[in-house]
Parts: structure tokens; sequence; C-alpha cells
């Protein structure tokens, strides 16, 4: 911490992420040396994000959704519509149109957002809320996954299976510990059947704030921890089911990276 004298023709950048648009100058916040988001008093966020109460900034979840034919999914049969996006949240409803207790998958809405900065795994915190109404069985649960990536994420990146993805990455279910057929990318790397299985998920604290430090995250099993830095997410919200009584809806709400 420094203090400028009255006068001082000094001018002190503004902090990464959120930042002062005062035109006097004026000595940084602990919460701006730290990275930290401001309070309100002190300016605005960035570009792309937007300020919340308290003013710590979000990352602002409008955008063109799309659908991803996920890990783990052998036909169209599970089905996630988008639901309600605003700044704020993004909901994704889900369906089933195949044979009951015969067609199964895990399909999903995502997102890729440029955060318009740079983050370090190494001292980033990842932040949101997440629910679920769906009706759920053992493995049948809905996730969240956020891949980490410099530039666009990519859609594929190696492996068997649809939508396989195995760079950096957090997933998560709230129905965890229990294995999850969506929660992590199915192990399935040119179809050998040895890596045929469905490890464990993160646990989603639900009607909560989740936080999670990226620099001790470890993905489970495969090790597809957040490492070095990105600038960009794609957001998955995922839905797994295997007949038309799996229903539900799941909102993602009040994201966050500082």
């Amino acid at each position: 911490m420094f203090t400028l004298a009255l006068g001082a023709g000094i001018s002190v950048a503004p902090a990464a992420g959120c930042f002062n648009t005062t035109s006097s100058p004026k000595a940084p916040s602990e919460a701006e040396e730290a990275g930290l988001p401001p309070d309100v008093s002190q300016g605005s966020c960035p570009s792309g994000w937007y300020m919340g109460a308290g003013g710590a900034c979000f990352i602002d979840l409008t955008g063109q959704w799309s659908p991803s034919a996920d890990a783990n999914t052998g036909a169209p049969d599970t089905v996630a519509s988008l639901g309600t996006v605003n700044a704020t949240s993004v909901s994704v409803v889900q369906s089933h149109t195949g044979v009951d207790n015969a067609e199964c998958g895990c399909n999903a809405q995502h997102l890729n957002i440029p955060l318009g900065r740079t983050f370090p795994c190494a001292t980033s915190m990842l932040e949101f809320e997440y629910k679920t109404t769906a009706v759920m069985q053992p493995l049948d649960t809905p996730a969240l996954d956020i891949r980490f990536c410099t530039g666009a994420c990519p859609v594929v990146e190696g492996g068997g299976g649809p939508q396989f993805y195995d760079g950096p990455q957090y997933v998560g279910s709230p129905f965890a510990p229990m294995a999850s057929n969506c929660a992590y990318e199915w192990e399935n790397e040119a179809g050998t059947s040895s890596l045929n299985y469905f490890p464990a998920s993160a646990k989603i604290e639900t009607g909560q704030k989740n936080t999670i430090a990226l620099g001790t995250y470890m993905a489970p099993t495969s090790g597809d921890a957040c490492t070095g830095s990105f600038d960009t997410i794609d957001v998955h919200l995922q839905v797994y089911n295997c007949s038309a009584a799996q229903t539900g809806t799941s909102t993602l709400s009040n994201l966050r990276i500082y």
C-alpha cells in the first residue's frame, strides 16, 4: 500500500479486471492490489461483465448459447433446451425423446465467454451458484463443466467420444460424490474399453455460493486441472437422463472469477 501526496502529478494504472474510471489520481485499494473487484464507489466492471451488489463484478451470461453433444452421448435422445437467459443467470431444461431406459445420453447448452483479461490458475477463484429440479437416479445427474482456455475453447480435443475434452476444466455435480455419466468427460480414449468408466465428480452445493480455489482444484481421476493461465471460459450446462420421467431445470447464476 502507498499514498500519493495531494497535487502529485502521478497517475495510478487501474487494477486488472474491474477498475477505477475516475479521472483524479488515487491510490489502489487492498482489493485492487489483490486483483479483486472494487466496490461501487471505485468505478465499473470491464466490458462483458456486470456489477452486482456490493460492487463485485460478475460474468455476463447473455450470448449465443448453443447445443453441445457432450461426452458419453450415443444418440440425441437426451435433450438440453435453453431456458431463461439474462446477465445474472442461465438455465437448461432437460427432456427425453428416446426409448425409456434404453437410450441414454449427456447433452448440454454451452457458451464461449472471452473474459477481457488473463487469469492465473494458481491464484484465481471460481465462484457461482447452482440449483436443479431434475429428477435423478444413480449416475443420471446434471452437471456443470467450465473449461479454461487461451482464446476460443476447442469444441473437441482428442479422445473417441463426442465433444470429448481433456483440457483444463472444472467439473462438478450437485449429486456428487455419486458417480456421474455426465459430470466428467467419459474416459473412452480411442474406444478403449478398459477406460470406459464414470469417475466421481466434484460436489456442487445447491442454493448457496460455491467457491473453488483453482490453484488447489484437481479434476477427478484424469488430473485435467486448471494450470497456467486463461482468458476465455467455455461454460457447459450438462444434463443426462434415460427416460421421459427424468425432467427438470438446472440453473447457473452469479458466476465470477477473481
